[in-house]
């Protein structure tokens, strides 16, 4: 079986399992990025506080984050953990959408993928996963997202290695799948989805619908007979 054959097995057995469909709003870009920075190194719900401390001081919107203090700012966004870090985080790329692009997000989505990319890796505490996240999210660009579930699951099924390098692991969703950004979404959604909810650092192999085909659980179910 090909791996072109295995990522369509594997997504359309999640697809069976979940509904992602309203996983995530895609309808205000901005506030897509500042979740994406606020999630890091965090559960969503520790997010989602931070998140409403912003929305509570009218302060989700480019221009007004643009104008806020970074000391009120870290304090409002304390509940998602690393807060200085991400305050400075979220400034730093406030600053180079006004400096560069006027404050104009639209303008700065108009680039190609790999110059948007470029750009927000500049930015000091965002990686490839969190780059990625915006693309895929908030520009609503096909760039797949890779994070530690892809990985776990993928690993365990036998497809990749557990340390093989995040550009590997994309490279094999973009070389094998069409690039479309809807199926991305809705592909990382259910990895989430699987990851949290089954495939578990203790996975519960016996209610997952990938049971069939994933390497590790059949070497379990051998071992014990």
């Amino acid at each position: 079986m090909t791996i072109k054959i295995t990522l369509r097995e594997i997504y359309e057995k999640m697809e069976q399992q979940y509904n992602v469909d309203a996983w995530w709003n895609k309808e205000i870009p901005f506030e897509i990025i500042v979740g994406a920075i606020l999630v890091q190194n965090t559960n969503w719900n520790n997010a989602q506080l931070a998140l409403d401390n912003l929305h509570k001081r009218q302060c989700l919107s480019l221009h007004e984050l643009s104008m806020t203090n970074l000391s009120d700012l870290q304090t409002w966004i304390r509940p998602s953990g690393f807060y200085k870090q991400k305050g400075t985080t979220l400034k730093q790329i406030v600053d180079m959408l006004v400096l560069e692009y006027k404050g104009n997000l639209e303008l700065f989505f108009e680039n190609d993928t790999n110059m948007i990319r470029k750009q927000l890796l500049k930015v000091k505490g965002i990686g490839f996963e969190t780059a990625d996240d915006i693309i895929l999210y908030a520009a609503n660009k096909p760039m797949f997202v890779v994070d530690k579930y892809t990985i776990r699951i993928l690993s365990r099924i036998g497809i990749i290695r557990n340390n093989l390098k995040y550009q590997a692991v994309q490279d094999l969703f973009h070389e094998n799948l069409p690039k479309d950004t809807a199926l991305f979404q809705k592909l990382h959604a259910l990895f989430v989805s699987l990851g949290q909810d089954v495939c578990k650092t203790k996975p519960l192999c016996h209610t997952c619908c990938l049971n069939s085909i994933c390497e590790s659980n059949l070497k379990n179910l051998f071992s014990r007979t």
